[in-house]
């Protein structure tokens, strides 16, 4: 503050400034906080002339442009925001007020300041904390209008944190831009809160609430990011926004530490919560009004909101739900007369059936896959694909009950994408998602093995329960099947994640050279000891439909499962679908069965992978165990999305046989 008064005295003259600390929190954003200022620029001959600068966060913007506005009917003030929270939100578009012990914000006015100064470098000596709840307010942007901004937080906080977002200047700098030119564009179009500018309230409806009581100890962007997610799952209730946008709006919160449920203080006294929910600004016809969001990166309506009943906002707010029998009647039939269920699709599947559609060839330049499951595999398999060059279209459309999305590939095929950070290097961040690192890392190794440039490379990550699963039986299988990857071991535990491929002096394939692409997948017979994971098994023959070229054309591809008797391997079942989602591509595994018992699949060379428009998801099969037992118990009729429609139609599950 000292060096700040300094500097202003030695533009307008010493004599010419004074300074008044108002005491920090929440607390002195009230009326006789306001009056004692008021009192105090008339006690030290402040006129018209005077120029506020409110020099701190949200409480000491909202409280002085408040002042500003109403002091000689509007005198000029400007904002130096030294928080997070308010450089991307309070400190733009000109909203001023104070709290009542009615609400918040009750009283002020719209005045615009007339210059603010952002300066992240006073951001050094803010607690970590406080810059939490900032980015609070940056996620609340990417999720109503900035999709791309959204993702961009996804990974970043994904892959080192919010600790690892501070800690690099630049990154943050960039967040708060975003932040600053979201709230912008915003309240350009709509000064006055007259329509879109509600969008800016996303979360705020539960988040004031929860504020408001006073019993919480919380921040305001900690609120923000509780009401975010708890009116996100009321939209879900109504069907207006997908799981998936929610799975993955708690994700982003949860990467930056910031609180996703309520605290006690507030989910003890749920009826005075709704109470000041009712108080809401949004509310119009006696109605509860939340920031309609349709979807990440999109809100609709002239007023961008949307009425949802008490009903629905007491049911997510609780903890809990009672099921009592006594509401039936003597003698009442239990359950529905019966009806069809739409299910969410395997996850299995959806894993397999992504990585394929990504590889295959794309005779309309898109694939569709349909009913995916809405989960976090699901979400960091996508999220491994876009580091690869693949541009994903989450879809309106389709299924209900699942995540439908378009792949498509702008450069033809799947590409290295290197870090920004780090030339050549491309990083692939699976968080605790075995699947993923499983049937990813023989893509990449491919992908190196394939490339042009004799530097690629690639790194392949996770968390720390990532980094203890063991990979070594799929990564010397790869070594074997491209002769010219090296795979390197870079963390404590040998045989684990993290892992670094990249390409070796032998070259991959008799005809690849320095600066040129090999001709395909490597073929031959490569061995590989499945008693791990069978994810090993499919990681390989995922990748191995790509199998064609090389001086063994002829020969092609095959897997020799070393460890296997009987013609059967561990979790034979999985193997078996793996198959027969290849078959939906245009590409089959022929298992066989050497004279010692031990499986092998062979991928003939020359079969071309290719994609089919639209690829659907069958339901997942314990999903649909619960809507089949119902029908068993009440003995009514259910069906659900698994493919028994025709004769030998069978869905590929092999736990659909329970």
């Amino acid at each position: 503050v000292t060096s700040v008064q300094v500097a202003l005295a030695s533009i307008v003259g010493a004599d010419k400034v004074s300074l008044y600390c108002v005491p920090s929190g929440e607390a002195s954003k009230c009326r006789d906080q306001k009056v004692e200022i008021e009192d105090w620029l008339s006690q030290n001959g402040a006129d018209r002339r005077a120029v506020l600068v409110a020099l701190g966060g949200g409480v000491i913007g909202d409280l002085i442009g408040f002042v500003a506005a109403s002091y000689y009917r509007g005198i000029r003030f400007i904002q130096v925001p030294t928080t997070v929270l308010s450089m991307v939100d309070s400190s733009v578009g000109g909203k001023t007020a104070v709290d009542t012990g009615y609400g918040k914000n009750l009283i002020g006015a719209f005045w615009q300041p007339i210059l603010v100064v952002a300066d992240i470098a006073v951001l050094d000596t803010l607690p970590i904390r406080q810059t939490r709840s900032g980015i609070a307010e940056i996620i609340k942007a990417g999720m109503c209008s900035r999709a791309d901004l959204f993702a961009e937080l996804e990974s970043i906080l994904s892959s080192k944190g919010v600790e690892g977002l501070i800690q690099d200047t630049e990154q943050l700098r960039d967040m708060i831009v975003a932040g600053i030119d979201y709230k912008r564009s915003v309240v350009e179009e709509d000064e006055r809160d007259t329509g879109i500018r509600n969008e800016l309230n996303w979360g705020h409806t539960v988040g004031h609430a929860i504020e408001g009581m006073g019993v919480t100890g919380l921040h305001h962007g900690e609120c923000v990011s509780i009401g975010m997610v708890y009116e996100a799952m009321a939209l879900r209730a109504q069907g207006q926004l997908s799981n998936i946008a929610v799975q993955r709006l708690e994700k982003v919160l949860k990467c930056c530490d910031l609180p996703t449920v309520l605290p006690p203080g507030a989910a003890a006294n749920q009826q005075e919560l709704m109470r000041r929910m009712k108080r809401d600004k949004k509310n119009r016809g006696g109605a509860i009004h939340v920031v309609n969001v349709k979807d990440i990166g999109r809100c609709e309506g002239d007023s961008r909101t949307v009425a949802v009943p008490e009903r629905t906002l007491q049911r997510v707010l609780s903890s809990a739900v009672t099921i009592d029998p006594s509401a039936l009647k003597s003698g009442q039939k239990l359950g529905p007369p019966g009806g069809v269920v739409e299910l969410p699709g395997s996850k299995s599947i959806s894993n397999r059936a992504l990585v394929l559609a990504a590889l295959a060839e794309k005779p309309q330049g898109k694939c569709r896959v349909l009913n995916l499951t809405p989960s976090e595999d699901i979400r960091v398999m996508l999220a491994a694909l876009a580091r690869l060059g693949v541009d994903v279209k989450y879809l309106a459309e389709g299924p209900d009950s699942g995540l439908n999305v378009e792949l498509e590939c702008p450069e033809g095929a799947l590409a290295l994408r290197p870090d920004a950070s780090s030339a050549r290097v491309t990083t692939v961040w699976v968080e605790n998602a075995g699947t993923v690192a499983r049937f990813i890392t023989p893509v990449l190794a491919y992908l190196v093995a394939t490339s042009k440039d004799p530097s690629a490379a690639v790194v392949v990550d996770g968390n720390e329960r990532m980094r203890v699963r063991p990979v070594r039986d799929l990564v010397d299988c790869v070594q074997r099947a491209f002769e010219g990857v090296k795979v390197e071991y870079q963390g404590n535990t040998q045989g684990c994640l993290p892992l670094r491929i990249t390409k070796s002096r032998k070259r991959s394939v008799p005809d690849a050279s320095e600066g040129q692409a090999s001709s395909g997948f490597p073929c031959g017979t490569v061995e590989l000891s499945s008693k791990v994971s069978s994810q090993f098994v499919s990681g390989m023959l995922l990748v191995s439909s790509l199998a064609r070229g090389g001086e063994a054309a002829k020969e092609g591809f095959t897997l020799l499962l070393e460890d296997t008797h009987g013609g059967k391997a561990v979790s034979q079942p999985y193997i078996d679908m793996t198959c027969r989602v290849m078959e939906a591509f245009g590409v089959e595994a022929l298992p066989l069965t050497d004279a010692q018992g031990r499986l092998s699949y062979k991928v003939v060379a020359g079969q071309k992978l290719v994609a089919p428009s639209s690829y659907m998801v069958e339901a997942d099969a314990s999903a649909a165990s619960y809507p089949l037992a119902i029908a068993a118990a009440t003995g009514s009729e259910v069906t659900v999305n698994l493919p028994y429609q025709s004769p030998g139609s069978q869905p590929l599950q092999g736990d659909s046989l329970f």
